[in-house]
């Protein structure tokens, strides 16, 4: 058997619930399809599937992601927008008037 030189880490690009099946075909270098269908196998027969997938879920750690988190500094190449202010449209019955175009003789 092959020794494992990278870490078992749960896929966060290739998940369909918590990236475990997917994480395990990674580290295995098996098609994760494979994998999904045994855990499907394994939990019709005695639910053993089912408590094995809700371990490695809390157990396995998430990958790390590619990407560095996106930073809320302000870069040199890209101008700086504002904050957008709260305009809200009013309705039509919220229309402030004066008192000069209101019919006093209204029923």
């Amino acid at each position: 058997m092959a020794r494992r030189d990278r870490p078992l880490y749960r896929a966060t690009d290739d998940k369909m619930i918590a990236g475990v099946c997917a994480g395990l075909g990674q580290y295995f270098d098996v098609d994760t399809t494979l994998v999904r269908v045994a855990f499907i196998v394994l939990g019709l027969v005695g639910g053993g599937g089912i408590l094995a997938y809700l371990l490695l879920w809390v157990l396995v750690d998430p990958a790390p992601s590619a990407a560095p988190p996106p930073s809320l500094e302000a870069r040199p190449d890209q101008p700086v927008i504002p904050p957008a202010t709260d305009v809200t449209p009013g309705l039509p019955g919220d229309m402030v008037t004066d008192d000069s175009d209101i019919d006093d003789d209204r029923p």
